[in-house]
């Protein structure tokens, strides 16, 4: 059976569409997340939140060792919807769920042995390693449930239904609130809070099942010996992947390790209250980005060239403008917002969400160049882009953090992030042939601008008031607008542009 063909808006309108569907699921569980955290972190302590804080990093790295099988399931299902080929979209799809079942076993195997020297490493001792522990062991279920769940999304967005998709992420994270609910109505149980996760992946798993089975016309999951036929083609495309996100990970986790180790494992937590609400302010970003890897990989499928550079133009200029607005609003109100949210002033939080914050744009306006890369298979890009980035945090970080703590990781992680987009740029704009000075200076220059203005008319506003609920308000409002102002003024952002994608039937 044919897929569906697109709908009659245009290509900008989809993104908007696609990213509004993903967002809507997406802002009720960071809220509920958001709303969870002071709680958790009372519930498990100081030192169980680091090991809660230690649990994600590793499902995280274990996450970014996958070769890359649902980005596989993403960008090939989207290619083959494009040529009508939905048995080939379900061979791949077949594919990434085999890789997750055996990947899991072998690191279940290597948690085992190796858990008990990690530990010794992160000097780790007490009640929190044997939580610490369980985490390890727990963590390889969670690769594999995680994994099938996400290559039934990826699957579902292959085939432009981001809206079931989304349901399917807002299964997880509704699961897991539930989940740690109950443990926090039973005394916050450490072991409980690990099982929940594992379930609400598990579920989500079984939803995305029958979801894909209604809601993706044409495509057909392959049988085991046509899977495996594929694999040649999915390591050429998913091995550079593979390691360029097992290396994102390990920069993006960096700052944990050199606290935990250089410092202490208490020491982290103010950090990773930071990173919780800079990854919550740039999940949107994120989602934009997501739904332009179909897009880019289907205009490439068709050697559509100089769509394919207005894709990178156009999305590009709305996921850094709107990135700028939220910088400028997080940097100047960081404050306010952890005595509002936290019920307390946190000045160790403040300045580590001041400094993930810029860290987070200058990821976004890369990631405009790397969901590029990734459409139309330069996953080799990716990789260098990841290396620097990393080499640039930890050559920093060593140096930095012994002496200055937290503020010298949080300076390492943002000239990394700033360096490497640069430099990824840099390679993409050469690879592709396109204009270099433009790709290098449109994503910084006005939106670095824009959220100057906005700290500076924020942290100026703020003085004029008093309490927690006023400074959040007018702090992160004056940033805002002050930020967007800049942004209209330079042309950089557009009013009849974003009317364009909103308005129903307009073209674009």
């Amino acid at each position: 059976m044919a897929s569906a063909p697109h709908a009659p808006r245009g290509l900008g309108a989809r993104l908007a569409r696609n990213s509004l569907h993903s967002a809507s699921g997406r802002v009720v569980a960071l809220v509920a997340w958001l709303a969870l955290t002071p709680a958790l972190v009372k519930g498990l302590g100081p030192e169980g939140f680091g090991v809660w804080s230690l649990f994600f990093a590793l499902t995280g790295w274990m996450g970014a060792l996958d070769l890359g099988f649902s980005q596989v399931a993403l960008r090939f299902g989207a290619s083959a919807r494009a040529r009508d080929a939905g048995a080939e979209a379900g061979e791949y799809a077949t594919l990434a769920v085999l890789g997750y079942l055996t990947l899991g076993l072998v690191w279940l195997g290597v948690m085992l042995v190796a858990r008990e020297p990690v530990l010794d490493l992160l000097r780790i001792t007490g009640p929190a390693r044997e939580k610490a522990a369980l985490a390890f062991l727990i963590g390889a279920p969670v690769f594999v449930c995680s994994g099938m769940a996400n290559t039934a999304i990826a699957a579902l967005q292959a085939w432009d239904r981001f809206d079931l998709a989304n349901a399917v992420t807002l299964s997880v994270s509704l699961g897991q609130v539930a989940a740690l609910l109950y443990a926090l109505a039973h005394g916050a149980v450490f072991a409980m809070c690990l099982e929940g996760v594992l379930l609400a992946w598990f579920v989500a798993w079984l939803i995305g099942m029958a979801l894909l089975a209604r809601g993706a016309p044409g495509f057909r999951w392959g049988g085991p010996r046509a899977a495996l036929a594929r694999l040649r083609t999915s390591l050429g495309f998913g091995m550079p992947l593979q390691l360029a996100n097992a290396v994102a990970v390990m920069h993006q986790q960096l700052g944990k390790l050199m606290l935990v180790r250089l410092r202490s494992l208490v020491s982290v937590v103010p950090y990773e209250l930071g990173l919780r609400v800079a990854t919550a302010s740039s999940t949107f970003a994120q989602l934009v980005l997501v739904a332009m890897i179909p897009e880019a990989s289907t205009l490439h499928a068709q050697s559509q060239s100089e769509r394919l550079l207005e894709l990178h133009r156009r999305a590009g200029r709305f996921v850094t403008a709107a990135a700028a607005v939220v910088t400028a609003a997080l940097v100047a109100a960081a404050p306010a917002l952890y005595a509002v949210w936290l019920g307390r002033p946190d000045p160790g939080a403040a300045l580590a969400l001041r400094g993930l914050a810029l860290a987070a744009y200058a990821a976004v306006a890369g990631g405009v160049s790397g969901a590029i890369a990734r459409g139309v298979g330069r996953t080799h890009l990716e990789l260098e882009w990841s290396a620097l980035a990393l080499v640039l945090h930890g050559t920093l970080g060593v140096l930095l953090v012994p002496r200055q703590g937290m503020l010298g990781a949080l300076i390492a992680i943002v000239v990394a992030n700033t360096g490497a987009a640069l430099w990824f740029a840099l390679r993409l704009a050469r690879a592709q042939g396109w204009p270099v000075a433009r790709m290098l200076w449109e994503p910084f220059l006005a939106p670095g601008l824009a959220v100057a203005a906005g700290v500076l008319g924020g942290s100026l506003a703020v003085r004029a008031t008093s309490g927690p609920w006023p400074a959040l308000v007018v702090a992160g409002g004056v940033a805002a607008f002050a930020s967007g102002a800049v942004l209209l003024a330079t042309r950089y952002a557009s009013w009849r542009e974003f009317a364009r994608l909103v308005r129903p039937g307009a073209p674009s």
